[in-house]
């Protein structure tokens, strides 16, 4: 089996809120706002944490 077949049914890595929080990946001020949209305890890619934040930023002020 080739690189590219396992890795397209490979599950993407999981990350703690602690650990995305200190990634650089994240500008500080979207480090702030995954700090209040991300549960303690639970896991995210880092896709699933881009998601939530875009999803976040997008939203009609209230």
């Amino acid at each position: 089996m080739s690189r590219k077949a396992e890795d397209a049914g490979a599950q993407p890595a999981k990350h703690s809120k602690a650990n995305l929080l200190q990634s650089k990946r994240f500008t500080p001020q979207q480090k702030d706002y995954l700090r209040a949209l991300l549960q303690d305890g639970e896991t995210y890619s880092v896709s699933e944490a881009e998601q939530l934040l875009q999803k976040y930023l997008k939203q009609e002020a209230k």
